[in-house]
């Protein structure tokens, strides 16, 4: 987030260290099956000398038009494989599932990837509509984490930069010009901006993100200074406490591997 003017922040900008996350291994036999399977390299092998930026973008689309969005349906397991063959049968998910499936896709393709929860800062009042889920991935050429929303074909820039979650709620608060979307496709309408942005107050990741194994638990839930940690979603739902609360946005960005 570095650049030569200061940038302003909701969050606490001081220096914090990364969290310890553990992200899929592409040769993992999950992840191997999945690239197969699915003919994930065909997506991204479309012209030679394409950035991560545009591979990714790729992936994005192409897991955007899986299905059509159904905000009351869930896969009877919650891993992109399971989610993927489901799919093909013609059932259709949520944005978590969105999601889930193209940072599997992702991984299985060599990228650090994993899925991002937002929530709303009146979570815990809101009786419906209080979440949301995208996904985030590492692009080494650009020395970043970007945030993708499959559901909308969506992924952000902030001052013709790829651009994180947390970067992306700031951006739409203190600069809101200099954010720009980019699609593949009309589903990231002119609406998407100011349909995602009350979303970008609580963010939480899950500290392991591999495939095929017993994951460890664990999440790192970040917000705005000043904020408190959420206990209930959408008035209900109990929320586990995070493995660590913060206000330090850099907890939840790991350097490049």
């Amino acid at each position: 987030m570095s650049e030569s003017r200061r940038i302003l922040s909701r969050f606490d900008a001081s220096f914090a260290p990364p969290a310890k996350f553990l992200f899929g291994d592409a040769a993992s036999p999950y992840l191997t099956r999945l690239r197969s399977e699915f003919g994930l390299d065909g997506i991204v092998s479309v012209a030679s000398g394409e950035g991560d930026l545009e591979r990714v973008r790729r992936v994005v689309h192409w897991a955007s038009g899986l299905w059509e969005h159904d905000g009351g349906n869930v896969p009877a397991r919650n891993d992109p494989l399971s989610i993927l063959r489901e799919a093909a049968e013609g059932k259709r998910f949520r944005c978590v599932e969105f999601s889930i499936v193209l940072a599997g896709a992702l991984a299985a393709l060599g990228y650090r990837s994993r899925t991002l929860s937002l929530m709303t800062a009146d979570v815990e009042t809101r009786e419906f509509g209080a979440g949301h889920v995208v996904a985030e991935v590492q692009l080494p050429d650009c020395g970043t984490w970007v945030m993708l929303d499959a559901e909308f074909d969506a992924v952000p820039l902030v001052r013709q930069r790829p651009s994180n979650a947390v970067q992306l709620a700031d951006a739409l608060c203190f600069d809101p010009d200099a954010v720009e979307i980019l699609s593949m496709s009309v589903k990231a309408q002119a609406d998407y901006v100011g349909w995602i942005e009350p979303y970008l107050h609580y963010f939480s990741a899950a500290l392991d993100n591999r495939y095929d194994v017993k994951r460890e638990t664990g999440v790192v839930r970040v917000a705005p200074t000043g904020s408190s940690e959420p206990r209930v979603f959408q008035r209900v739902h109990p929320l586990p406490a995070a493995t660590l609360f913060t206000h330090h946005p850099c907890v939840l960005y790991p350097a490049l591997a």
